[in-house]
C-alpha cells in the first residue's frame, strides 16, 4: 500500500511538471511534450496498476498462506487432540482391563480362601466328631450295675469318732438295682455335651469341676436328648450304698479301703489339684474316686435323717440346698468317708464340685 501511494505521488508530480512545461513551450514542441507526458503518465499508471495488482496478489497470497498455516495448525492440533484422546482411551482401557483382572484375581483368592476355610472347618469338625465318638460311647460303657439290697446309712461303727451330727441317726435303707458311673464325669465328657470347658483345665481325663447342681441338670438334659439314656444324678442313698460297695461291701471307712492313701486324692497327697479319674484303687464294685478328688452332687434336697426303715428314699420334696458327698482334693480325710455329707446352694459353683451319673436298671 505504501508503494502504491508513492507511485501515485510521483505520477502526479510528473504531470504537474509537464503541465507547467506545456504552458511555457509553444507550438510543436509543446505538443510533443504533451505527448511525452501522456506516455509517461500512461506508463506510470501502468506501473502503478502493476504495483497495485502485485500488492493485491501478495496480499491474497499472504492471506492464503495464513489460511493454509491456520488450517495446518488446526489440523495438527486436531491430530494431536485425537492422538491424546486415543492414548487416553487406550490408557483407560488398559486400566479397566487391569482392574478387572485384579478384581478377578482377588475374587479367585477369596473363593480359594473360603474353600480352604470350609475344607479346614469340615476337617476339624470331622476330627472332632471322630474324637467325640468314643467319649459318647463312654457314657454307656462306664456304667456299673449295682444290685439292690439293704444297708445301714449314716454313722456306722467303722466311722469311729469322725462322724458329724448330720450323719445321724442311722437308717435302714432298701434299694432296687441301679446303674452308677464307674468314674465321675470328665472334662472330655462335659465338652462333648455342653461345648465348653467349665474350669479352664486342659486334660480331658480330669474330673469336671466348678459346675453347679443346676448346670448338671442342663448337662443331663442334653445328654439324654442325644442318647435317650435316661441318665440322672444318683439319690443320696444310692450314692452311699455304691460308695460302701453295695452288696459286696467289706465295711470300709473310705470307699474301697480303710487306708485313704489307696483310694483317695485329698489334701495331704493331691498337691492341691485334681487328678485324672481312675488312678486310685477301685472299691468292691469296681467304682473309682468315691472318696476324694472332687465332691459329688447327688439329687436330694438336704434334710435331717429320720431314722427307721426306708425303701428307695428320694429325700425331702423341697429345700434350699442340695447334698454333696465324697470329699475332694482340697479337704481332709474326714470328709472322704463314705457316710460324710454336706450341702450347697444348687446354683453355686466351686472348684472342687463335680458329679457322677446314675441310671435306673429298667
Amino acid at each position: 500500500m505504501r508503494c502504491f501511494k508513492r507511485a501515485a505521488f510521483v505520477i502526479a508530480t510528473m504531470i504537474l511538471m509537464f503541465f507547467i512545461a506545456y504552458n511555457r513551450i509553444p507550438g510543436a514542441a509543446a505538443q510533443s511534450a504533451s505527448d511525452e507526458a501522456a506516455r509517461i503518465a500512461a506508463e506510470a499508471a501502468a506501473k502503478a496498476k502493476a504495483l497495485r495488482d502485485k500488492a493485491e496478489a501478495d496480499r491474497k497470497e499472504a492471506e492464503a498462506d495464513a489460511a493454509a498455516k491456520a488450517a495446518k495448525d488446526k489440523a495438527d492440533a486436531a491430530a494431536a487432540t485425537k492422538a491424546a484422546k486415543d492414548k487416553a482411551d487406550a490408557d483407560a482401557k488398559a486400566a479397566r482391563e487391569k482392574a478387572d483382572a485384579d478384581a478377578k484375581a482377588a475374587a479367585e483368592r477369596i473363593w480359594k480362601s473360603v474353600e480352604a476355610d470350609a475344607d479346614a472347618k469340615a476337617a476339624k469338625e470331622k476330627a472332632a466328631a471322630a474324637a467325640a465318638e468314643p467319649v459318647w460311647k463312654s457314657f454307656n460303657t462306664d456304667m456299673v450295675l449295682v444290685q439292690g439290697g439293704t444297708f445301714t446309712m449314716g454313722c456306722t461303727p467303722e466311722q469311729g469318732n469322725d462322724c458329724y451330727r448330720e450323719e445321724t441317726p442311722t437308717q435302714e435303707v432298701t434299694l432296687n438295682d441301679f446303674y452308677i458311673g464307674k468314674f465321675t464325669v470328665t472334662l472330655a465328657q462335659w465338652r462333648v455335651v455342653m461345648g465348653n470347658n467349665s474350669s479352664g483345665l486342659i486334660s480331658g481325663n480330669l474330673p469336671v469341676e466348678e459346675v453347679s447342681w443346676n448346670e448338671v441338670q442342663e448337662f443331663i438334659k442334653r445328654l439324654n436328648e442325644r442318647t435317650n439314656g435316661n441318665y440322672r444324678l444318683p439319690t443320696e442313698a444310692e450314692w452311699e450304698y455304691a460308695a460302701r460297695g453295695g452288696n459286696q461291701s467289706q465295711g470300709y471307712k473310705y470307699s474301697g479301703s480303710n487306708n485313704i492313701e489307696e483310694v483317695a486324692w485329698y489334701e495331704s497327697n493331691s498337691g492341691k489339684k485334681t487328678h485324672p479319674v481312675g488312678t486310685k484303687k477301685a472299691n468292691e464294685l469296681g467304682i473309682h474316686d468315691m472318696s476324694g478328688n472332687v465332691y459329688e452332687w447327688v439329687n436330694d434336697w438336704y434334710g435331717e435323717y429320720s431314722g427307721g426303715r426306708l425303701t428307695n428314699p428320694q429325700g425331702p420334696s423341697s429345700g434350699s440346698h442340695r447334698v454333696i458327698h465324697g470329699g475332694s482334693y482340697s479337704t481332709p480325710d474326714r470328709s472322704a468317708r463314705v457316710s460324710y455329707r454336706y450341702r450347697y446352694d444348687p446354683g453355686i459353683r466351686y472348684g472342687f464340685l463335680g458329679f457322677r451319673l446314675a441310671r435306673s436298671s429298667n
